[in-house]
């Protein structure tokens, strides 16, 4: 579940516990997103239920004991944390409250009774945070407290003994995360303290042989992020990340890598490569065949340089290969031009734009357009009419660019026309057949302007914007909200700007004028036809909706002027202010808009409020920052009562124009 900067909560997955909020479970999948509710502030998710916070400062909770339908917990709530099956939220007046499962002690109540009702727990509370089975809070002067579950001492305390009473862990802390078995915090001095497991490298500290006291890890720290098998910092603008990455058994990263030194990372199971800024080429994992380039077949738990002036890169269940500057292709590992191990780049093509990988085989792309395939062409992956390989055959002369799925291969030619041939026992060619082919298949015509490929479902993107798939769809990985495979192609999206494929899912980023937001606001409830516009003709329908999006005003709300200074939604609000030391002269027109929208917000000023008297106001206004969805704006007209006793302002919203 998530809130975006319109307040609504979206939510997708699985809903057996009702932490979806839909009034009953479900063990199906909700392969795309829907909304769960609106004007929400803050949501946090556990295993088994979710709890959110709306703009009110009321408490919502659904799922797990609270059955499928949502209850409200507490009014005045500014923060909430969401541990496996427990919940804590802290109040305006600083109080922490804990409500749910107690096994391991993580509610603090001094027992391991679960609480289906909230209790209140500690005082003079800032932030809080919730592990898998254990609690944290700040409190105001500084200090961290902890209670719950002590994996591998996770809490800190010095041991690994559960603690159903909150003890004192640290002082002058400025923020804290909590994972699994290990737990992070910062100081208000920046540096970050770990403190837990660290099997796999997770602390961060180089040993990995874990602590139940807090570690030092590094300085100048802003933020950080707990995982269970890894985690990752902030420190000065740049993201470091450490512990284990499903590279092999002791593949653990125990000292941080800087991720802003990084271009771009690919992996398979059990290797990957690190392109850096530098152009450097890196290989870490498993090391089978050669395929780290190192001249061993030896595992690499830390990145190894192999190469440099690399532009490009790639990889496949058993080999690498990459693209250097002069476009030179080179691979190593398991080979299939040629060598069963190969321990060094080996050169295998010149002229190279691009490397496409497969799992079992690979495509080249020459500067000139022509398209080379090598490797396993079991099912005509290749395109070359071959059943077996390998081969090193032109597959096309007059390519723009290609995929690869597991088995299949989408190819984009210059001219827009879409191809594709391999594997289509999922209908991942989109032909409707079923059948595997040996050679392209010219699928679309033309207006085709990229392609991406999943492990066995095929998307493509058209000239017009619009996003297409086929192929394989049990997870839901084409996004048309069911899980049945697609034998040809099916739009998916309208306003796409760019796709990608993993191996069971898909990405896409739309281009969403203001008009198509306001139109998505209107939708979310319910609203079509006239009441749908942003305008308040022709009779007005549409009006409450306007006020919500433009001005944050609730639609089950009367309409009230705007909280001078203070307030975050309202109509705006006007009255005259003065001047260093003298009477009234200034107009103070103040109101709230909504950030990143769109809209244009015009105030005006009359003396009349006669049809056309309103007209432009011409100072500058004072703009700040309200939160990250709202923004107070206010402008200060000079005026001089004696000659204009009357003033009148308002806001025109509306779309930009065409």
């Amino acid at each position: 579940v998530w809130v975006d900067g319109a307040g609504v909560m979206w939510g997708t997955g699985t809903n057996y516990y009702g932490e979806l909020g839909e009034g009953y479970n479900s063990l199906a999948f909700h392969e795309t997103p829907f909304r769960v509710g609106d004007g929400v502030r803050e949501v946090a998710a556990g295993y088994c239920n979710t709890f959110y916070i709306r703009d009110d400062g009321s408490l919502w909770v659904m799922g797990d004991s609270y059955g499928f339908v949502r209850k409200k917990l507490a009014d005045g709530v500014v923060a909430v944390a969401a541990g496996d099956a427990h919940g804590l939220f802290v109040k305006t007046d600083g109080s922490l409250w804990s409500v749910g499962r107690n096994y391991e002690g993580q509610l603090g109540t001094g027992d391991h009774t679960a609480r289906p009702t909230p209790v209140r727990i500690a005082e003079g509370v800032v932030a809080v945070e919730a592990g898998q089975s254990n609690s944290f809070f700040i409190r105001a002067d500084g200090t961290l407290w902890g209670m719950g579950g002590n994996i591998v001492g996770s809490l800190g305390d010095g041991t690994d003994d559960p603690v159903n009473l909150p003890v004192k862990i640290a002082n002058q802390v400025r923020s804290v995360s909590g994972g699994t078995a290990t737990s992070f915090f910062v100081k208000a001095d920046g540096s970050l303290w770990a403190m837990g497991a660290d099997d796999y490298g997770q602390m961060g500290d180089g040993t990995a042989r874990g602590s139940s006291v807090p570690l030092t890890v590094a300085a100048d720290v802003s933020g950080i992020s707990a995982g269970l098998y890894c985690s990752g910092f902030t420190m000065a603008g740049d993201w470091w990340s450490f512990g284990f990455e499903g590279i092999v058994a002791d593949g653990a990263r125990p000292y941080p890598v800087r991720a802003a030194d990084v271009l771009a990372t690919t992996g398979d199971f059990r290797h990957r490569l690190i392109l850096k800024k530098d152009k450097t080429l890196w290989t870490q994992g498993e090391g089978s065949y050669g395929k780290l380039g190192d001249g061993t077949t030896t595992d690499r738990p830390q990145p190894v340089k192999v190469a440099v002036d690399v532009v490009r890169i790639g990889v496949g269940q058993n080999y690498s290969a990459f693209v250097k500057e002069n476009g030179d292709a080179c691979g190593m590992g398991y080979l299939f031009w040629g060598a069963y191990v190969q321990p060094q780049p080996l050169k295998f093509a010149s002229g190279v734009a691009e490397i496409i990988p497969g799992q079992n085989h690979l495509l080249y792309l020459t500067t000139s357009g022509v398209l080379f395939g090598f490797g396993d062409n079991t099912y005509g992956q290749l395109g070359t009419g071959f059943t077996s390989g390998p081969y090193a055959i032109e597959s096309s002369q007059n390519a723009e660019k290609a995929a690869t799925g597991l088995h299949h291969t989408l190819i984009l030619e210059k001219d827009g026309s879409l191809w594709v041939t391999g594997r289509n026992h999922r209908g991942q060619l989109g032909d409707g057949l079923g059948a595997d082919r040996q050679l392209p298949h010219k699928l679309v015509a033309g207006g085709v302007v990229d392609v991406a490929a999943g492990f066995d479902h095929s998307l493509f993107l058209k000239s017009d914007g619009s996003l297409w798939g086929m192929g394989a769809n049990d997870k839901g990985q084409l996004g048309i909200g069911n899980a049945v495979d697609q034998p040809v192609p099916v739009k998916i999206a309208d306003h796409v700007t760019s796709i990608a494929a993993g191996w069971a899912h898909s990405l896409f980023t739309q281009s969403r004028t203001p008009a198509d937001m306001f139109g998505d606001w209107a939708s979310l409830h319910w609203l079509s036809g006239a009441d749908a516009l942003p305008s308040a003709t022709p009779a007005g329908d549409a009006m409450p909706n306007l006020l919500r999006y433009a001005f944050n005003v609730a639609l089950d709300e009367r309409p009230a002027a705007l909280t001078t200074g203070t307030g975050n939604s309202g109509m705006p609000r006007v009255g005259l202010a003065a001047g260093e030391g003298g009477p009234p002269s200034f107009f103070r027109f103040e109101y709230v808009r909504r950030r990143n929208s769109g809209l244009v917000y015009t105030p005006r000023i009359s003396a009349t409020l006669l049809p056309d008297s309103f007209g432009p106001m011409t100072a500058t206004p004072q703009v700040t920052a309200i939160d990250h969805r709202w923004e107070r704006v206010i402008i200060r007209e000079p005026c001089d009562p004696s000659v204009t006793p009357s003033l009148f302002g308002r806001v025109d919203v509306g779309l930009p124009a065409d």
